[in-house]
């Protein structure tokens, strides 16, 4: 923690970009998918270059210079979770703004990239779902619908293509004010167990609330691996890092992300 308390004190303050979410996606048919998982996708999405890249969701083009620190963060993530055989990563930030579904999504589609690495990423950021919009698809129906007993998990998960890649995606598809609630629900429990038992799923994404902002991460701690944790420079302050780690004592942080660094050319220090 140290290290990124003093990265935070040499930032400058960075003004942050409101992010576009109204490009158009086609949705796909629903063939059955070639991907090695049990979790058939329920509906398929053909993502759209100019929409990704409006969002600054930039993996998925690895010539792009912005692509880079995101790929090394990919390897020595994939490195160290196979090391520990760790498998589910939660991705937060202490407080809102800071880029943690950008981060998540970039890093799901350098990971997708890779041959023989299924990633799925869950949005589990129950107040304030982004994941969907983020990647301009629209889903029937979701987590939440999961949560409430309303469809089974095999329904909601989506496959997510770009160029000759894919993945998958436990979307959320409306916020909702008993997030808190639900996260401890038995049907949460259900949900993360599920995902585990999914052996072919080399990784799994979870974009997490804020830890500071609630007690949904609590909550979900318990069932994760470790944790990827993304500050932003010139907003996340040392105090906040601090109290973070009062609460992450007993679960491994993986990484820590610094976004919005206007000096630095990568897109993380760790």
């Amino acid at each position: 923690m140290d290290r990124i308390i003093g990265a935070l004190e040499r930032a400058k303050t960075t003004d942050a970009k409101d992010l576009a979410t109204a490009a158009r996606v086609t949705q796909g048919s629903q063939p059955a998918s070639a991907y090695p998982t049990g979790l058939r996708p329920a509906q398929h999405f053909e993502l759209h270059r100019q929409h990704l890249e409006a969002v600054r969701i930039v993996t998925h083009n690895p010539e792009d210079p912005r692509a880079k620190s995101y790929d090394m963060l990919r390897t020595q993530l994939l490195q160290t979770m196979e090391a520990s055989k760790w498998r589910m990563i939660a991705v937060t930030s202490p407080g809102a703004g800071a880029g943690k579904t950008l981060t998540a999504l970039n890093l799901a589609i350098s990971v997708a990239r890779q041959p023989e690495v299924p990633v799925l990423v869950a949005d589990l950021d129950l107040r304030r779902p982004q994941v969907a919009a983020r990647l301009g698809i629209n889903p029937q129906t979701g987590l939440r619908a999961v949560l409430e007993d309303h469809v089974a998990l095999t329904q909601v998960v989506c496959r997510a293509s770009f160029d000759n890649h894919d993945f998958m995606i436990l979307p959320t598809e409306r916020g909702t004010s008993r997030a808190s609630d639900l996260m401890r629900s038995s049907q949460m429990n259900s949900v993360l167990s599920e995902l585990k038992k999914e052996a072919k799923l080399k990784l799994i994404i979870l974009d997490l609330p804020p830890i500071l902002t609630g007690d949904e991460v609590m909550s979900v701690l318990p069932h994760v691996d470790c944790v990827l944790l993304v500050a932003a420079a010139g907003s996340t302050t040392k105090s906040e890092i601090r109290e973070c780690s009062k609460y992450l004592g007993s679960t491994p942080v993986a990484r820590i992300v610094l976004n919005k660094m206007q000096d630095a050319p990568p897109a993380y220090y760790y």
